[in-house]
């Protein structure tokens, strides 16, 4: 799927092919993230803890933000992105206090 969005991402071919490829990736953020809550979730603790993955779904969820054409911001993207981020934040929360979900 990365190859596709990268073609997609380069060929621009539609004015909003750009809009397509941040959602796109947005979902994929939101994917992984999901997975990892699972993983929490089911106390799958023979794997890297998970809470040391949010600095690198927030710095994907940036890199997203700071590549997102000017139409974006006159879409649904950014509730959608503040979502995720805020998600992402929770989950921590929890698992800093040993709580789960």
């Amino acid at each position: 799927m990365e190859e596709c969005l990268e073609v997609l991402d380069r060929e621009k071919e539609f004015p909003l092919d750009d809009v397509l490829v941040a959602l796109i990736r947005l979902q994929l953020v939101a994917e992984d993230a999901q997975k990892l809550l699972v993983r929490d979730v089911m106390g799958d603790t023979d794997q890297t803890p998970t809470f040391l993955f949010k600095k690198s779904l927030l710095l994907r969820l940036q890199t997203i933000r700071d590549s997102m054409p000017a139409i974006a911001a006159s879409n649904c993207m950014f509730p959608s992105l503040s979502m995720i981020t805020f998600g992402i934040d929770a989950h921590q929360t929890l698992c800093r206090h040993g709580s789960r979900v």
